[in-house]
């Protein structure tokens, strides 16, 4: 400390030399190789680790049918396992339990009561060839429209299900799939196309030597408005015989507030023996989106024989959602079935009140 005058003045502290700054530089860089090379050791170990979640949802059914008794349902209860092996690789299962399953074997060791349903739905292992081209082997969801693959209820509007899904395109399918995407200026192209053993076959094999082919291809244009389209196809041969060749069309459109989502599809079934028939089914849903309030309506339609007269089923369903977090919504939903041929049955409205959790 210096006084000038009467005021007293800091002295200058002396500036470091160059050699000084060199070795806090040195220090600085061998401090920030420690910290990245800890940062890629955690995220090693993290990408090795296994992934669980899944989903539940609860419901409380009415049915207006003579005869039908309204009460609650524990509808699915879904866990999904997902592991990294490499860069390259990862595995993924997804094993449903429908209804609360319940088996209880006898003194004789047979099985004497049981409910509900297990199902192994995927189990696949993926490689990532590149960044923008996968191929999967396994147990995989069926690549057809836009509902058999986002069709987890804490994400879609209904409970139910539009009626042609899992009816004209099988919900899943064993074999190898090859998907991917490619850019195109402002637009992308996925793909997907599979070799599986067909609908009605089970994990330990196929029970006839045709095999299934397929694919899907979807255009997504992000204009003004988000715009998807999207095709599928599939031809199989079934256990009994029949050659089945399906096609189907899709359509989402979103528009500020407002989100249109379509398919359709139809199969030509030709039995082994018998006439040759079709099947054919759509539907077309709006929604839209007011802070934690969804509005929707759908209409759907469903033939599984057209050579029937009058043997087609109309659906109306309506209701709202009220999303509690992003992952936790709650439904009330209205479906009144109208039949073309009142001796399948009777037309009736069914509500569904529901709970749907993702975790």
């Amino acid at each position: 400390m210096v006084c000038v005058g009467s005021f007293p003045v800091q002295a200058a502290e002396t500036s470091p030399s160059s050699e000084e700054l060199n070795q806090k530089l040195e220090e600085l860089q061998v401090e920030t190789e420690i910290i990245s090379d800890n940062v890629e050791n955690l995220e090693e170990i993290l990408s090795k680790g296994l992934n669980v979640s899944g989903y539940m949802d609860v419901e409380y059914i009415v049915d207006d049918r003579e005869g039908k008794v309204d009460g609650f349902r524990i509808h699915h209860f879904s866990l999904f396992l997902q592991k990294k092996l490499h860069k390259n690789w990862s595995v993924f299962s997804e094993l449903e339990f429908e209804d609360a399953p319940f088996f209880e074997a006898g003194g004789s060791k047979e099985l004497s009561r049981s409910e509900g349903k297990i199902l192994l739905e995927q189990v696949y292992a993926d490689y990532h060839a590149t960044p923008n081209m996968t191929l999967r082997g396994g147990r995989f969801l069926t690549p057809a429209g836009i509902w058999n693959i986002n069709h987890y209820p804490p994400f879609v509007t209904t409970q139910s299900r539009p009626l042609h899904i899992r009816n004209i395109f099988p919900q899943y399918l064993d074999g190898l799939e090859l998907s991917g995407s490619v850019n195109i200026h402002d637009y992308m192209l996925s793909y997907s196309g599979y070799a599986a053993n067909g609908g009605g076959n089970p994990g330990s094999g196929d029970q006839n030597e045709d095999k299934a082919f397929g694919g899907r291809l979807e255009f997504n244009a992000p204009l003004m408005v988000e715009l998807k389209i999207g095709v599928s196809a599939l031809n199989d041969k079934l256990n009994d015989g029949t050659e089945k060749t399906a096609t189907g069309a899709d359509l989402q459109l979103n528009i500020s507030a407002l989100k249109i989502q379509a398919e359709y599809a139809t199969a030509d079934m030709k039995p082994g023996e018998g006439q040759t028939y079709g099947m054919q089914g759509y539907y077309v849903q709006a929604l839209t989106n007011l802070g934690m309030w969804t509005f929707f309506g759908r209409y759907d339609y469903f033939n599984e024989n057209d050579t029937i007269a009058d043997n087609g089923v109309f659906v109306s369903t309506g209701g709202l959602n009220y999303h509690w977090t992003p992952t936790v919504v709650s439904k009330i939903e209205a479906n009144y079935f109208d039949y073309q041929n009142e001796e399948v049955s009777v037309d009736h409205t069914v509500w569904i009140l529901s709970l749907s959790v993702f975790f």
